[in-house]
């Protein structure tokens, strides 16, 4: 590995093993493990800790301190864990990242925006263009859909499901899903659906329309049987996929 062509700092501890493309800057102090892979054109700042099998695609940027290391999890025993960062991916200060607990990678998808101090738990899945505002936790085995944004200081139970285009509010508890396209909010009676989220429908009038008429539907039609049946009835990729969200979630937020 050629040092001057990677831009590796002298105070940077890199594994021989680990495989850095072109153009890869590590800044100083950061240690790079035995099984780590970073994609071209990738900047690692001062202080990073990468740890397990960790893939990282392209045009990754890690700012100062973010750890990518072993679950946190009680049946942890040094066993192999992995974690998958795709391509134009930023994590700012101190966010923190945990491997899995089985096969599946832990996974960032592209294009994402986890602010400082967020936390991704262990088994997490979050897909392309989310964004976490400062000092989100995720708990272990969280599926965020594309295009999601949590907002500050939210905590999110295990083993929930945030849909696509879903909009969280900050500083609350989020213990059920949260189904795609909602904006979910603290109310009076609780924490409730209480818009549809539009945020980026602006330019295709259809996605507009057609998330509109299924979380319509879901504000109706409180009988799980019927709800199903009248999403199969719009035939559109909006109501597939709240039809999907509800058959693989039994609890989640309902309209206020």
């Amino acid at each position: 590995m050629d040092k001057k062509e990677k831009m590796i700092h002298p105070s940077a501890i890199i594994h021989k093993n680990a495989i850095l493309g072109n153009n890869v800057s590590v800044g100083p102090n950061s240690i790079v493990g035995k099984n780590v892979q970073i994609g071209e054109n990738t900047i690692i700042e001062d202080n990073v800790r990468l740890d397990g099998n960790v893939n990282i695609g392209q045009d990754v940027y890690m700012h100062r301190c973010v750890t990518i290391g072993p679950p946190q999890h009680l049946s942890f025993k040094d066993y192999e864990h992995s974690t998958t960062i795709q391509s134009k991916t930023i994590l700012r200060e101190f966010v923190t990242i945990h491997g899995s607990t089985s096969e599946t990678p832990t996974k960032i998808g592209e294009n994402c925006y986890l602010m400082a101090f967020s936390h991704v738990g262990h088994d997490c899945n979050l897909g392309n263009n989310v964004i976490l505002t400062n000092f989100v936790q995720l708990g272990g085995h969280v599926t965020v859909g594309k295009k999601a944004v949590i907002g500050g200081g939210t905590m999110v139970h295990q083993r929930t499901e945030i849909g696509k285009r879903a909009m969280v509010a900050a500083m609350i508890a989020i213990r059920s899903s949260v189904p795609p396209y909602s904006m979910v909010a603290e109310t009076g009676k609780g924490i409730k659906i209480v818009s549809i989220n539009r945020r980026g429908m602006s330019d295709d009038l259809n996605l507009r329309k057609n998330a509109v008429q299924a979380m319509k539907l879901l504000k109706i039609e409180t009988n799980k049987k019927k709800l199903l049946e009248e999403l199969s009835k719009l035939k559109t990729n909006e109501s597939s996929s709240l039809k999907n969200f509800i058959n693989s979630n039994t609890k989640y937020y309902k309209w206020d």
